[in-house]
């Protein structure tokens, strides 16, 4: 296995895995919803007909999903050691708001790689921006094609991503997806290429932290605490600077 997948919200409700076809469309209205019983033989009302087999003409589900809490934080969940990632934005036709996270360098078996993150109520991150193991990357939502809030996640293979520097800023050329035609528009069941344990993200973070403070010498947990009294010292000084100048512009805006 090439590295480690946590899951990405707080939430522990998983609601459709890799290849499952759980879902009918009505392709006037664009409406979708669950199968009954909500399984894959299970029947499509009267005017709808299968998400995935017919209506996306895909072999099956791309990815997996989660049941989330409406505007629950969506973090990064994928643990590679040594690995840059970098974000990309995307809304589709139907609403839906996503985000793919893409890899920086090249992963072994599979070379340049992305994660999809869709149905979000928003995304928290810009084009362009350098990702983390556990950064909050948007919020859980309904949004596209979707029964209910839950949060879509996918792995697929890419072109290479590159970023170059120019001066003090950056320009980005996010790879493009491969293997187009291989019946998920170039997903991948990541269950093959990672490990997969599900404890939320933020909480495998929060516990390294903890960790790592522990480990620290007493002398080192001192110099610790005094470098964060000093930031907090500095954080009150440059308010107050920044209030001082508004008010200054304030009373010479009066005085004309």
């Amino acid at each position: 296995m090439v590295g480690t997948v946590y899951r990405p919200i707080k939430s522990d409700r998983f609601s459709q895995g890799f290849g499952e076809a759980k879902t009918c469309i009505n392709q006037t209205t664009r409406k979708v919803v669950a199968k009954t019983p909500p399984t894959d033989v299970g029947v499509c009302p009267v005017g709808y007909v299968d998400l995935y087999k017919v209506a996306l003409r895909m072999d099956g589900h791309s990815g997996e999903d989660w049941g989330a809490v409406r505007a629950e934080p969506v973090v990064f969940p994928v643990d590679i050691p040594v690995m840059e990632w970098i974000a990309q934005n995307h809304i589709d036709k139907d609403g839906g708001v996503g985000v793919d996270v893409f890899s920086l360098h090249p992963v072994p078996g599979l070379g340049y790689i992305k994660f999809r993150f869709w149905h979000l109520l928003k995304s928290s991150v810009y084009d362009g921006q350098i990702v983390k193991f556990g950064d909050v990357i948007g919020l859980g939502d309904s949004t596209g094609l979707s029964t209910k809030d839950h949060v879509h996640w996918s792995l697929k293979q890419t072109s290479e991503t590159t970023r170059i520097k120019f001066g003090e800023l950056f320009r980005t050329k996010f790879g493009v997806t491969l293997n187009n035609t291989n019946g998920y528009y170039g997903a991948l069941n990541f269950r093959l290429y990672f490990d997969f344990v599900n404890v939320w993200a933020n909480d495998v973070v929060k516990q390294r932290i903890a960790e790592a403070k522990a480990d620290f010498p007493v002398e080192n947990k001192e110099v610790i605490a005094e470098l964060e009294k000093q930031v907090v010292v500095l954080t009150l000084r440059v308010k107050i600077a920044t209030l001082m100048k508004q008010l200054a512009e304030l009373l010479k805006g009066r005085k004309k």
